[in-house]
């Protein structure tokens, strides 16, 4: 067996660029900055935060990042892990360290995974300062050891794992344009009225609609919409039923792929049979701070999310829970409830406390707000069908993307550690790809 090395990360770490202790003036536009709050999972979410480009030479002054570089945040939260993929110019905030590896001694791409490693976290971790936000120093951080085998070794490892993570991208990428699309067709069936443009149009409580359709309500068209439950962390005589909680704040993480965290509680039994989720339920956020965001983002149940966290879900009790009597019309309802919230019509429902959480008035909404369909269903069968081919299709994206997150995940320690040989792991994920 090929022995691996171990090394200071300031031997085989060419550069380090750190620009802690800086807070660069942000614009609306221009150079993208990296910031610590988007660098989640292994990944460089979209930066929603600039630099102007007049300022980027005066600013970057530690050094300049390029493509492939890796990227770590140093505190709130420490140790997590990506890789520039950006082929323009990106700015560095606060919290934020790229380290590139020495040429044909540490590619870039195995350091990344190395770092993302139980061993390296814990090394990381123990070498961490700070009470109220924990935190690394940039001379720790040099000093921490990594184990280093020969390069042609790294780059398979890194081949290996990077080949399921661009499958995982591929997914998250395609399933961003079916919703895209999705809600173009929705807008352009159920706002514009495009298909019915020709035709005579009439008054409405929501504004004009073709002739021959109607309104639905919401108080109509749910069977039911209940609030959720957050139990006990622990089972007790009374609250015994082990559940899955669903809430708000998950639901860009379910989006991802990302069903590994959802909260284990305990609730009643009689709770449980009221609240339990079923296929095509919608979960309401419900409750959110009013500083930050908006009552009424939505999330819609399917049937893998619930074959992988099981059956026992529920939605937290910061949530609503919409249960439609038909489901075929499900889809077309999250739509709704997207374009909803994506236009600011769910403000008009959002009453605010005295400590500024914000709260959906549901009562209010199911009786206001409602759907416009034709009286003939025919008319609109095609499309509602393909809303949900197209809600089936993300689903099972997201569930693919689980499972070969869970593969990579099984896969980083034991590469990183010589446990698993490279070929046997190369044959392994190339059955899945």
């Amino acid at each position: 067996m090929i022995e691996w090395k171990e090394f200071a990360l300031e031997e085989v770490v060419e550069k380090f660029i750190d620009y802690r202790g800086k807070t660069p003036k942000k614009t609306a536009s221009g150079v993208p900055l990296i910031t610590a709050k988007i660098v989640k999972n292994g990944r460089i979410n979209t930066p929603n935060e600039f630099i102007a480009l007049e300022d980027y030479e005066k600013w970057m002054t530690r050094g300049i990042p390029q493509k492939g570089d890796v990227v770590m945040t140093t505190e709130a939260p420490l140790g997590e892990v990506a890789q520039l993929c950006f082929d323009g110019k990106v700015a560095l905030a606060q919290r934020i360290i790229t380290m590139r590896g020495k040429v044909n001694v540490l590619d870039n791409g195995f350091l990344k995974y190395m770092l993302q490693s139980p061993l390296m976290q814990h090394r990381i971790h123990s070498r961490s300062s700070g009470t109220t936000v924990i935190g690394i120093k940039s001379s720790e951080l040099k000093n921490i050891p990594i184990p280093v085998p020969p390069i042609d070794i790294q780059k398979k490892i890194a081949s290996i794992l990077g080949s399921i993570d661009e499958k995982i991208e591929l997914n998250l990428k395609m399933n961003k344009t079916l919703e895209e699309m999705a809600m173009t067709l929705y807008k352009h069936w159920f706002v514009d009225f495009g298909p019915f443009q020709d035709g005579e149009f009439e008054e409405s409580e929501l504004g004009m609609i073709p002739k021959g359709w109607t309104i639905h309500k919401y108080s109509d068209l749910l069977d039911s919409y209940i609030g959720g439950d957050w139990g006990k962390d622990e089972p007790n005589e009374i609250e015994n039923v082990e559940v899955g909680v669903i809430r708000g704040a998950d639901f860009d993480k379910l989006s991802n792929g990302e069903f590994g965290n959802i909260p284990k509680r305990f609730i009643k039994t009689n709770s449980f049979d009221k609240r339990r989720m079923m296929e095509r339920d919608i979960i309401i956020e419900n409750s959110v701070n009013s500083s930050t965001r908006c009552v009424g983002k939505s999330f819609i149940v399917t049937k893998e999310l619930i074959n992988i966290l099981g059956t026992n879900l529920i939605c937290a009790s910061f949530c609503k829970l919409f249960r439609l009597k038909e489901k075929k019309f499900a889809s077309l309802a999250y739509l709704h409830l997207n374009y909803l919230y994506d236009t600011g019509k769910m403000e008009d429902y959002q009453n605010v406390s005295s400590n500024g959480i914000g709260n959906f008035q549901a009562k209010e909404f199911v009786k206001m707000e409602g759907i416009p369909m034709p009286n003939d269903f025919k008319q609109i069968k095609d499309i509602i069908d393909t809303f949900n081919n197209i809600i089936d299709q993300i689903s099972l994206n997201r569930s693919e993307v689980f499972q070969l997150s869970s593969l990579r995940d099984y896969l980083l320690p034991r590469l990183l550690s010589g446990e698993i040989d490279l070929s046997k792991a190369e044959k392994q994920v190339e059955k899945v790809l």
